[in-house]
């Protein structure tokens, strides 16, 4: 998602923001990064347009191996990191969901897993 137009919601749809919550201080930083930074307009742009249409913005992310839930420190760290410039214009805000938990590697850098739906579209 770079410079093109965030299809338009409907009743019942939620956005899931995932792993967007990062320091970029892991061995496959730099073309994550890179990533990242290509897509943040197109991210933010999704992210605004979720809101302000009251859709449910719901964000599942890993926690670096700490797993004490934290989202609040997760998000201030990862807009306090390299990446910072990205990561501040889509962080949770007040109203956004944030469920964080640690499940068995699923990948070399995956170990969340959605747990429960915190609540559903009406």
């Amino acid at each position: 998602m770079t410079g093109e137009a965030v299809a338009a919601f409907e009743q019942g749809d939620a956005l899931l923001v995932v792993d967007v919550l990062d320091d970029f201080e892991h061995e496959d930083a730099e073309p994550l990064l890179a990533s990242f930074k290509a897509r943040g307009a197109g991210m933010e742009r999704a992210i605004a347009q979720a809101r302000e249409a009251g859709v449910p913005v719901i964000y599942v992310n890993d926690d670096r191996d700490r797993w004490d839930s934290d989202a609040p420190a997760l998000a201030r760290e990862a807009s306090a990191g390299i990446g910072g410039d990205v990561i501040r214009r889509i962080v949770p805000r007040p109203g956004d969901r944030v469920r964080v938990m640690e499940t068995r590697p699923l990948s070399k850098l995956k170990r969340w897993r959605i747990v429960e739906v915190l609540e559903r579209a009406k």
